[in-house]
């Protein structure tokens, strides 16, 4: 009742043989882009965070120095005053 099965075309078992296994490299190939691409994103998602966080200190740094030179020049022109007042005294 059960037929064997007979081999007729052995190249078209060879050729569906050769096209797995290249879909198959082919997938490792596809799956190797997508680690390497998830990989970059993941590098420029950590390099947009450090650049954040450089910028944000820079703009600390700045406005502490813009802090710093207004009480700076506050404290010079009082001290210019103050020598004037004691140059005026010992004029008069």
């Amino acid at each position: 009742m059960f037929f064997k099965r007979k081999n007729i075309n052995p190249e078209f078992e060879q050729k569906a043989e050769q096209i797995s296994h290249e879909s198959e490299g082919a997938n490792t190939v596809e799956r190797l882009q997508s680690v390497e691409i998830s990989n970059n994103t993941q590098k420029v998602d950590v390099n947009e965070e450090k650049e954040k966080t450089v910028n944000e200190a820079r703009k600390v740094l700045e406005h502490e120095l813009s802090i710093k030179h207004f009480f700076h020049k506050q404290l010079l022109e009082t001290l210019d005053l103050g020598l004037l007042s004691s140059l005026e005294k010992e004029r008069a």
